[in-house]
């Protein structure tokens, strides 16, 4: 199953099919879900991504992959391929990042609080 969004927020919960089918592609990362639970939102600038159940994996536009974990239930994605995590410090940066780089402050911060 693949999933577009190019802005918003989402609430993704895995159901019966194989767990190693789910992709949700943003314009600055891909979520890789497995078997889980995942919150985010979405700018143009950034990925907010909240692990609330399993595991996921997140690829940023640099390639890189970031694991998403129990350790790493929070994590800021730049377009630049920039990340800034719960477990590394920098998130506060981060997510004022991406509430500067919305057209809609208010939706985003509501967005940010649901995340």
């Amino acid at each position: 199953m693949l999933v577009n969004v190019a802005r918003g927020s989402l609430r993704f919960v895995t159901g019966s099919q194989d767990p190693t089918d789910y992709q949700i592609k943003t314009p600055v990362a891909t979520i890789g879900v497995r078997g889980t639970i995942v919150n985010f939102i979405t700018t143009d600038a950034g990925l907010a991504v909240q692990l609330e159940d399993g595991s996921a994996g997140v690829i940023g536009a640099n390639g890189v992959l970031t694991p998403m974990t129990p350790t790493t239930q929070l994590a800021v994605f730049g377009a630049t391929g920039s990340v800034a995590t719960a477990a590394n410090g920098g998130l506060a940066k981060a997510v004022t990042a991406l509430l500067a780089s919305s057209t809609n402050k208010a939706t985003t911060a509501a967005s940010l609080l649901v995340v």
